[in-house]
């Protein structure tokens, strides 16, 4: 595969897939990865249906036809596609600073009442949600109470008189993200950079040379090293020679 991910798994047979080429059919496919061969046949193939998605994987999840599964980048791939592909009912895990939240409840198995801690504030929001007629309610976060940029906790608890939950149950998160489209990100100049990290004590090198010429005192103390490393060395070969000399006379 092409991308840095798979650069160094082998895959030794594949399926052979067809895209479409109705191009209405086509807008509805996407091809997430391709092979490193001449054709650049699909690899990963991502279609949309309805508010879901499939992915399909041209070879095969075990080690039949690739080695995949010997690389660590395997279940980093396999957790990510899992997190990508579930989306809790009426909830977004990932959203951007002063987003709305939401969240469906099922009041047959929870309690109305939800929790939400937000990241550096003190003091837990409660949310009533109300009961519906399919035993349903929306919990919301509103704009103003996202605007801390991390992690939120969503604590649920169990209805009365129902079964007890576990913590994966009980307990949910979502993150709320700095929208970096509005965010005025540049490269820094070099010039800049490198008085601001001075500012700090930090000295800026590029290379192993220009580190050996900015750090006299390392240098200093390296040959002091390798001296006392070199007398150490010189004494143990006259103890030997006089010892094994003594004895040998």
């Amino acid at each position: 595969m092409v991308a840095p991910l798979f650069r160094v798994a082998r895959f030794y047979r594949r399926f052979v897939v067809q895209l479409p080429k109705d191009p209405e059919k086509r807008k509805e496919v996407t091809v997430v990865a391709r092979y490193a061969d001449e054709d650049r046949s699909p690899a990963i193939i991502e279609r949309r249906i309805g508010k879901g998605a499939v992915i399909l994987l041209t070879s095969t999840a075990d080690d039949a036809w690739n080695n995949w599964q010997k690389i660590e980048t395997y279940p980093i791939f396999m957790q990510e596609l899992v997190a990508y592909l579930y989306q809790p009912a009426g909830a977004v895990q990932n959203l951007a600073v002063g987003a709305k939240y939401v969240k469906a409840v099922d009041l047959a198995r929870y309690a109305p009442v939800v929790s939400v801690e937000r990241p550096r504030t003190s003091g837990a929001l409660k949310r009533a949600a109300e009961e519906g007629p399919t035993r349903t309610a929306v919990v919301a976060v509103k704009k103003a109470e996202t605007m801390a940029a991390g992690i939120y906790t969503i604590k649920l608890s169990a209805r009365a008189g129902g079964e007890p939950l576990s913590k994966t149950e009980s307990t949910e998160y979502f993150a709320a993200n700095l929208d970096v489209s509005r965010s005025k990100l540049r490269r820094p100049e070099l010039s800049s950079f490198r008085s601001r990290v001075e500012e700090m004590g930090i000295t800026y090198a590029t290379g192993a040379d220009d580190i050996w010429k900015q750090a006299p005192e390392e240098r200093i103390n390296l040959w002091h090293a390798v001296l006392i490393v070199l007398g150490c060395c010189m004494a143990l070969e006259s103890f030997l020679g006089w010892k094994f000399g003594h004895h040998a006379k």
